[in-house]
């Protein structure tokens, strides 16, 4: 048994990251869990215990404490919580309880108990019908097969009949619902390579292999699940076809179908997540910033109740917060919403390295409204960023903002440092892979600081044009790398020559955009 069970673990260190990955809440179930068995649970709690201690995993320390038994000790470990978290999970999803049901008709038909296997197959159907599992349905429909010939009850013949109907029915809404899910796969590998649309041949290709699958004579899907992924799958036909309206009408329907559906949003919240992201991003996109209250109270109104998804919810509102406040030019709750970002990240333990967007995105907010030491708190979490190779184009942005959050606090000594770490860092950390802006930035920032009060002014003015220069004659691909640096400078500069805050600049331009409407 231990042979078998050690297969599950190709790596020493499978068990630590499963240990690692647990919610609170899961950690605690377990732990409980294990109590129950007496000694030999107590045995592999201690084991547990000494893992979810360790910040990174030490073989030889657990071998001083745990001897030859260790690996089959780790195996043994690995499994007991595998089903410890089913029966966690079970409580806690529908598509689980389904699952359990049919397993409970499987035990209850071996021992001839026919009416309780009949009668669990009942409920697990309704469940599964309620929450569209085809392939559920598919597998509840063999047991209710062997159930009618083993009964053979009057009239059994038609009872066959319309389980074989049943089953052509759930087959047809499989096929379907994969139809449409190729079709976003597919589709989706081509806008993650290209997410501004093709060139005219690929444009043409694109139309002739889904266009069909668009139109008013293929008709909406019957299914809920079918209905789902072909709205998925038109927003993002539309994204390449660069129709943005039409992206933003489909990923409305998605949400409202999450609305239509509100036993599938609690089963599958994360989902739900990143549908209404994909939504948010549009209106991005589009500039309707106007949309984005409401949206972010859709998400606050329904909050999850895994840790898992609380997580991922915190971080995912977090960014669209911070994407509104930048781009809105509204002030109002955005201090606040710094310091519970400030709060989310060590509620939720998380690692600052593999978040650098969101960090970077406190460090601009904070820049917006002006206060330089708060910038430089946050941006300097990006620059001391351990995995250098990460987000090239947030580091470089970084550095930058940082340096012209220093030179507004006017501390002389502080700019001398600043300047040389940004000099070493353009030069050395990024290999020449700093852009034309950064460059021109610094070199900017470096004559700033040397500059009379009276030069100043020239100097802002001369900047001032030299960007508008650069961002006409910039490629989008070579703006895009700056990680919006370009727009950032742009207002900060018009703020210094017109004597303005930058959000009064940014209002000053949504107020340009929208009369160009």
């Amino acid at each position: 048994m231990h042979r078998i069970k050690n297969e599950y673990m190709k790596s020493k260190e499978d068990l630590f990251h499963l240990i690692k990955a647990m919610s609170k809440s899961e950690k605690r179930y377990f732990t409980l869990d294990a109590q129950k068995t007496g000694k030999k649970g107590n045995k592999y709690l201690e084991l547990f215990q000494a893992v979810n201690g360790m910040d990174i995993y030490d073989e030889a320390k657990l071998k001083k404490k745990f001897t030859k038994s260790l690996p089959s000790d780790k195996a043994y470990l690995y499994e007991a919580i595998l089903r410890s978290m089913r029966d966690y999970r079970s409580s806690k999803s529908r598509v689980a309880q389904i699952k359990e049901m049919i397993l409970d008709a499987n035990y209850l038909y071996e021992r001839g108990l026919y009416s309780q296997c009949e009668e669990r197959l009942r409920e697990a159907k309704e469940l599964a019908t309620e929450l569209d599992e085809q392939l559920e349905l598919l597998e509840i429909n063999k047991k209710e097969r062997l159930l009618v010939w083993n009964l053979r009850r009057s009239g059994y013949e038609k009872q066959l009949e319309q389980l074989i109907h049943e089953n052509e029915q759930s087959l047809i809404a499989i096929r379907q619902e994969f139809k449409y899910q190729d079709a976003y796969d597919t589709l989706l590998k081509e806008v993650v390579k290209n997410p501004d649309g093709h060139d005219p041949e690929k444009k043409e290709t694109l139309i002739d292999n889904f266009q069909h699958l668009f139109t008013e004579k293929e008709g909406l899907p019957a299914t809920a699940q079918a209905s789902r992924k072909y709205f998925q799958s038109a927003a993002l036909y539309h994204q390449l076809q660069r129709e943005y309206d039409k992206v933003f009408e489909y990923y409305s329907k998605v949400l409202d179908w999450w609305d239509q559906n509100p036993k599938l949003k609690d089963e599958e919240f994360f989902k739900y997540i990143v549908d209404i992201s994909n939504l948010l991003f549009i209106c991005l996109r589009q500039k309707k910033y106007e949309l984005f209250p409401e949206l972010i109270q859709q998400i606050e109104a329904a909050p999850p109740l895994h840790q898992h998804d609380q997580r991922t919810v915190f971080k995912r509102l977090s960014l669209y917060k911070l994407v509104y406040y930048m781009n809105s030019g509204r002030s109002e709750g955005a201090k606040e919403l710094i310091q519970e970002i400030e709060n989310g990240l060590e509620t939720y333990k998380i690692s600052i390295d593999h978040n650098l967007p969101l960090i970077a995105n406190v460090a601009i907010l904070a820049f917006i409204l002006q206060d330089f030491e708060e910038t430089i708190k946050w941006a300097n979490r990006v620059i001391k960023t351990k995995h250098k190779e990460n987000r090239l184009d947030v580091q470089r942005a970084m550095h930058i903002l940082y340096l012209i959050a220093v030179y507004e606090l006017d501390d002389l000594d502080q700019i001398d440092q600043a300047i040389r770490l940004v000099q070493r860092n353009l030069a050395k950390r990024f290999e020449g892979k700093a852009g034309i802006f950064e460059k021109t930035i610094f070199d900017y920032i470096k004559k700033l600081h040397h500059a009379s009060l009276n030069e100043e002014k020239t100097i802002l003015s001369e900047m001032n044009s030299n960007f508008e220069a650069l961002q006409e004659n910039t490629s989008p691909e070579i703006r895009k790398g700056t990680y919006g640096l370009d727009e950032l400078i742009m207002h900060w500069l018009k703020s210094k020559t017109e004597k303005i805050t930058i959000l009064q600049a940014i209002q000053l331009e949504q107020q340009v955009e929208s009369s160009n409407i």
